[in-house]
């Protein structure tokens, strides 16, 4: 009996877990406009995506996180011409200490290798033109997909 009460114990949790991760199909906000910019910096190896999700709401909303190619970033505000933007910015982490990375059949060549970071499996499926959004509306953590981001083209810098 204890057994059986542990068992639906846990499935109730993860059944719970499954339902929180649910995205929400009328979001209490309009999304104007969700673009992705692709960036390279000046040096060699930096480089990253921003999203930019230009969005209008009556009530009172938190956004927390933007999900984007099983990424996870914090969001923060822009507020432009009367418009509010949330957006995440998503640095690619080149380690150039890859490039000396001893790969031998002794493991003990291999001693001072350090492990490749691991990347977390997000509460979803994102295809790559696609974003997620998580935001507190009154009191309740919530999800939300956005389909169709756009791409958006780096400004030509005049030399």
């Amino acid at each position: 009996m204890k057994i059986l009460n542990i068992l639906l114990s846990l499935t109730t949790l993860f059944f719970m877990n499954c339902a929180s991760h649910k995205m929400d199909s009328k979001p209490p906000f309009e999304v104007i406009s969700a673009t992705y910019l692709n960036w390279t910096g000046g040096v060699r190896g930096v480089q990253g995506t921003n999203i930019n999700i230009t969005y209008k709401a009556t009530d009172e909303i938190t956004f927390e996180s933007i999900f984007y190619k099983n990424r996870q970033t914090k969001v923060s505000y822009k507020e432009f011409n009367g418009s509010t933007s949330i957006l995440g910015q998503f640095q690619d982490k080149t380690d150039h200490r890859l490039k000396n990375l001893v790969m031998e059949g002794d493991a003990k060549k291999e001693f001072g290798n350090k492990p490749t970071e691991k990347i977390e499996k997000l509460p979803f499926e994102l295809k790559d033109t696609e974003a997620a959004v998580s935001y507190i509306y009154k009191g309740t953590k919530k999800y939300f997909k956005i389909t169709k981001l756009s791409e958006e083209k780096p400004a030509r810098r005049i030399q």
